[in-house]
């Protein structure tokens, strides 16, 4: 019997042994793994992190672009002072597997929406034409500012999933832009739906 109970608790030994040696190997590689995960995922947070910052403060100047005005032949012509900015993330040579699937979306997504944004203005305002300058350039400081803050809140969550700290952003001017047009623009449509009064 002796030998017998030798035999199980070496075997036994023998078995926990490899159990433990198999986890130990899989820990090791696990914990490597997320550390380079990580490490791609932080660089990544600097670099698209810093570049969506930058779109985001470009959109706040165009948020605040009221246009400049030019006379010509007795009419008042306006024009941008302030460049629509691009993002292109796909120049960004990153590991876009390195942060969860939803907030790789919302970056990637940014230039579907830029485009977006240039496509309904121009389909809006075909021909300058100077009667339609104001609300061609409230429709774009609105829409830019959107799209900073867009911007700028992808940024916050790329720098938080990283564990890096937040940066100041133009966010409160922008949402306060976007305030201001919205109140125009109710004001305006309540004068024009206004009952005309016939005495």
């Amino acid at each position: 019997m002796a030998d017998w109970a030798s035999a199980l608790i070496s075997s036994g030994a023998g078995l926990v042994g490899a159990v433990l040696g198999v986890w130990g190997t899989w820990f090791r590689e696990e914990r490597r793994r997320k550390l380079e995960v990580g490490e791609r995922g932080a660089y990544l947070a600097i670099m698209v992190g810093n570049a969506l910052s930058d779109f985001g403060h470009e959109c706040a100047r165009v948020a605040e672009d009221e246009g400049r005005v030019e006379p010509s032949n007795g009419i008042d012509y306006r024009y941008s002072r302030v460049n629509a900015p691009k993002f292109d993330a796909a120049t960004y040579n990153v590991d876009w597997q390195a942060i969860p699937a939803e907030l790789a979306d919302r970056i990637l997504r940014l230039p579907s929406l830029i485009q977006a944004v240039r496509d309904r203005l121009e389909g809006s305002y075909p021909d300058t034409d100077p009667e339609d300058a104001f609300f061609y350039f409230e429709d774009r400081q609105y829409m830019y500012a959107e799209l900073g803050m867009h911007a700028f809140d992808a940024a916050a969550a790329l720098r938080a999933h990283a564990g890096l700290p937040g940066r100041a952003t133009l966010v409160a001017m922008l949402e306060v832009r976007r305030t201001e047009i919205e109140a125009v623009r109710r004001k305006r449509m309540e004068e024009f739906h206004a009952p005309i009064s016939l005495i």
